[in-house]
Order: structure tokens, then sequence, then C-alpha cells
């Protein structure tokens, strides 16, 4: 039998119907859905079953479809994929928990900050055609074994490019523009209306701008 997984998080209740789109976009008609006003819990599911709640009601379909790879998903990285779209959508709705508000470049990282947003330009032109949105990139003193972060537009709130405080001061800056370009790959990927993920499209994108496609982080 397979052991309850779920998500948890606080969302505001909504009052629309789930299942009819969750079924649309992949879910197995076998599995019972059931909406909750859990606001302790965003997705959870287990054999035959899933409860998700009703926040997401209001949510598009690359947020909703991202609901039912969470609870396919049989691959460690896949379901850390689906989990960033919900949690990046949970982050934008209203009553959300301040600790998952965006962290804000120091101060004294603005000069690094503004040679990566200058640096996303001239990828953007050389390797997309300049077809990507212009984009500020935040320094992140936060990440520490990971080296670059896309955090997903959803609602009014903009998508933004984090890298990591540490890679930049240990890491010569070609390694730092390779990872600022696999998280361009990423917002490709979404302003091209494509899952979010280090999927197929992701990998055959990445050979297209000569990166190397596996996540990026690095040993502490």
């Amino acid at each position: 039998m397979t052991a309850a997984v779920q998500l948890g998080l606080e969302l505001p209740a909504g009052d629309e119907d789930l299942p009819s789109r969750l079924y649309a976009l992949g879910l197995d008609p076998n599995v019972r859905v059931a909406l909750t006003d859990n606001s302790a819990t965003m997705v959870s599911f287990g054999e035959g079953w899933l409860r998700v709640h009703r926040g997401y009601a209001f949510a598009g379909d690359e947020v909703v479809g991202a609901i039912v790879r969470f609870s396919k998903a049989r691959r460690r990285d896949s379901r850390s994929e689906a989990k960033r779209v919900l949690l990046g959508y949970a982050s934008v709705l209203p009553g959300r928990p301040a600790r998952l508000r965006r962290e804000v470049t120091h101060p004294e990282d603005a000069p690094s900050a503004a040679r990566l947003t200058e640096a996303h330009a001239e990828l953007n032109g050389q390797f997309f055609g300049s077809a990507l949105k212009p984009m500020e990139i935040r320094v992140s003193r936060r990440m520490k074994r990971k080296l670059g972060h896309y955090a997903l537009a959803s609602g009014d709130v903009r998508a933004t490019i984090a890298i990591s405080r540490r890679h930049i001061r240990r890491d010569a800056w070609e390694d730092v523009v390779h990872t600022l370009l696999h998280e361009m790959v990423h917002q490709w990927q979404q302003e091209t209306g494509l899952p979010v993920a280090h999927d197929r499209t992701f990998r055959a994108k990445a050979r297209e701008v000569a990166i190397d496609s596996r996540a990026v982080r690095r040993d502490p």
C-alpha cells in the first residue's frame, strides 16, 4: 500500500470545483478527489485518493497540472519540480506565510546583481533571439548548496532568477554565467507555455545552448 504524501502550507479557501480539471489534465479517473479547507495542507494523496485545497481552484492549468504531476511522480526530481510550481503559486496568494517572501539582494551585492542582469540581456540575444522578458537578477545569501533558482511568475508577481552569492564568490565567472543560462532555460519553458521541469524538453534546450542539463548544485 502506498504511504500518504502531503505538501503542507496555509492557503485561503475558495469555492470552485477542481476535479474535472484535474482529470482533464491527466489524473487517473479512478482516483477520488476531495477538496479541503485544511489550512495546513495544500495537497495530500495516497493510493486511490487525492485531497486538494480549494485555493487551487483559482489557479491556471500550469499550476493545476502540477498537482497531477506531484501526485503521479515516481522520481524525486520530478516531484520537486511540481512542488516548486505549487509553492510558487501559494506564495502569491493573500495571507501567504512571510517565510515564502522572496529574498531581496543585499546592497553590497548590487554590483554583482547588475552584472548578472547585463549578462541576462546578452544571453537572451545570443541564445533566445531576445524573446525572453527582461529580468532583474537577484543575488541570494540564503542559498548554500543550490547555485541558482528560477522563481515562477504567478498572478501579478513577476518571475525572478536568483544566483547564489557563495557561487559568485567561489567560482569562475564563466561558471556563474553557465548557472544563469540554466535558469534562463526554465524562464524560456514558462514563457513558452511548457512545464518548468528538468524534462526532455529542458535537456534538448540545454544541449542547444551548450549547457549541462543536470540540476545545478554543489557540495558544501
